[in-house]
């Protein structure tokens, strides 16, 4: 407004220097001695004045409504811009959301744990952004009455069918909804913690006590037989369950590394570094199959903070492979060349993430169309496995090897 203003009185001064420079010219010329009186000069003059600031004040006014008018278009244009950008952000979301969910293991029972997780991870990833307190209150209660325990994998498919529907009437909404409006106030804070809370329920449905003793059945039993002999004094038997076949195919690549992720929790990272060197680890693929047998190198952790700054602990014998002096940006390029590397699942992406932990391992028989299950039932991720098992699981693999150097290390574990 002071500068319409400051313009204005621009115009009236300079009108009004001009009507006393053509007066003071008028009297250097001898004043009315022409007979053309000074009244009527001024009043040509004053009429000329007034008709010309009046015309520049219009041709003013208009063009400052035209300048406002182009202002409008383009903020409404950037504004359309930016509401496509979100839309497109909340439809890319929404498909990785449903392509990452569906897993040809959904309906397997000792998958159960991991494939909840796998649901959080990719809900709260980027899906959860996108939607406001009223949609994840219905999340909520659909996790919370979710048929939870053994034998109920099968209702998997019908829970996700309940969350994907929500997020499809979400993706039907107006374009002018931002994420930004959603994900104000303490109402949507509270509802996506209450939510984080019934996932943490439900998988702590599925990994209650963890495995350690178990006795072998009888054969006949639940298939398993007794075995034979006794793994070697001091060799830890681990049971290590793939996220997914991006595991299986990075072991077809050529890295040797088992790999899992925490989200705010660490039990599971804890357990990878009791790992020790020359333990014994077996693969499962689910489907009641063992995809391989590994011996133990160590391990390797990446320990993600709420800056999304990255720390790495190894173990004794383990090279480091990120900068020691300091903590390194997730976001740093040469880091994330890094991580791709060894984060297979790419968790260093999701802000939720907070460590990922791998077990450095050599390959001692590798079947990944997997050897049948001996028995009893693991759940976790990571969890110790029963020696008879172990046994039972190490001769099976040395029957179908055939590989003569294989077979001579499966037997170094043996007593």
């Amino acid at each position: 407004m002071f500068a319409k203003m400051n313009s204005t009185f621009k115009i009236v001064s300079a009108t009004v220097i001009a009507v006393l420079v053509l007066l003071f010219a008028f009297y250097l010329m001898g004043g009315d001695s022409s007979g053309f009186s000074l009244q009527q000069f001024i009043g040509i003059v004053v009429a000329a004045a007034v008709s010309g600031v009046i015309t520049l004040l219009l041709l003013k006014g208009q063009s400052d409504t035209q300048k406002e008018m182009l202002s409008q278009q383009r903020n409404g244009e950037a504004a359309r811009d930016k509401d496509v950008r979100i839309y497109a952000n909340k439809i890319a979301a929404f498909s990785a959301f449903n392509k990452a969910v569906w897993t040809k293991e959904l309906g397997d029972d000792e998958k159960a744990a991991d494939n909840v997780e796998n649901i959080r991870k990719e809900l709260y990833g980027r899906a959860i952004l996108y939607l406001n307190a009223e949609e994840v209150r219905e999340i909520v209660k659909i996790v919370e009455s979710a048929p939870k325990g053994k034998g109920k994998g099968s209702n998997f498919p019908v829970i996700l069918s309940a969350i994907i529907d929500i997020l499809n009437r979400n993706a039907g909404k107006n374009l002018l909804d931002s994420p930004d409006e959603n994900t104000q106030g303490d109402d949507y804070k509270d509802v996506c913690q209450e939510l984080w809370d019934k996932f943490n329920e439900w998988i702590g449905n599925y990994d209650q006590a963890e495995e350690v003793e178990e006795p072998v059945a009888e054969a006949g039993g639940d298939g398993a037989e007794k075995p034979s002999g006794s793994l070697r004094r001091g060799v830890q038997a681990w049971h290590f369950c793939e996220l997914d076949t991006t595991q299986l195919r990075r072991l077809n690549e050529g890295f040797n590394e088992l790999s899992l992720v925490e989200y705010q929790e660490s039990w599971r990272t804890g357990l990878v570094q009791q790992v020790k060197k020359g333990d014994l680890v077996f693969l499962f693929r689910g489907a009641k199959k063992y995809a391989g047998v590994f011996r133990a190198k160590g391990w390797r952790v990446f320990k993600y903070d709420a800056d999304r700054c990255v720390e790495e602990f190894t173990s004794e014998g383990v090279p480091h492979v990120l900068p020691q002096e300091g903590k390194n940006a997730i976001r740093d390029e040469r880091v994330q060349a890094i991580l791709q590397q060894y984060d297979i699942y790419a968790s260093y992406g999701d802000d939720g993430s907070t460590s990922c932990a791998n077990v450095v391992v050599e390959r001692v028989s590798y079947r990944p169309e997997g050897v049948e299950n001996p028995g009893g039932t693991y759940r976790k991720t990571i969890s110790r496995y029963y020696e008879g098992y172990a046994v039972k699981l190490l001769e099976r693999f040395r029957d179908i090897e055939e590989d003569a150097a294989n077979i001579r290390e499966i037997d170094t574990f043996f007593e």
